[in-house]
C-alpha cells in the first residue's frame, strides 16, 4: 500500500527537520577550510579576516538553516495535499529549528 502524496511530503518535511545535524557539520567544515584560506587562526572568528571573512560568515549563517527552509516548503505542500497533522508537525519543527539556527547564527556573527 502506497502512502498519499501529502503523507510522503509531510514525512520528508520531518526528515528535513533532522537535517540540521549533517548541515552543521558541512558548514563547520566549509568554515574551517575557508578560514584557513583567509589565514584565520584556529579559534578565531572569520570576521577577523575583514570584509571577506564577514561575507563568508554571513553565507555560512544563511546556509545552515537551508534544510529547514526546504522542510517548510515540503510541509506546506504536504499540508495542502492532505498530509494533516504530520505536515503541521513538520512545519512547526522546521520553523522552530530554522528560526533558532538563523537568529543564533546572526547573533553570534554580529555580537560575539
Amino acid at each position: 500500500m502506497t502512502a498519499s502524496p501529502g503523507t510522503r511530503l509531510a514525512t520528508w518535511s520531518l526528515v528535513c527537520a533532522a537535517a540540521f545535524v549533517p548541515m552543521y557539520l558541512v558548514t563547520y567544515g566549509i568554515g574551517a577550510l575557508l578560514g584557513a584560506a583567509l589565514d584565520v587562526a584556529e579559534g578565531q572568528k572569520l570576521t577577523t579576516a575583514g570584509a571577506a571573512g564577514w561575507a563568508v560568515g554571513l553565507v555560512l549563517v544563511l546556509l545552515l538553516p537551508a534544510p529547514q527552509a526546504v522542510g517548510l516548503w515540503l510541509g506546506v505542500r504536504g499540508r495542502r495535499a492532505g498530509g494533516g497533522g504530520r505536515a503541521t508537525a513538520g512545519i512547526v519543527a522546521n520553523a522552530a529549528i530554522g528560526g533558532f539556527l538563523l537568529v543564533s547564527g546572526l547573533v553570534g556573527l554580529l555580537f560575539s
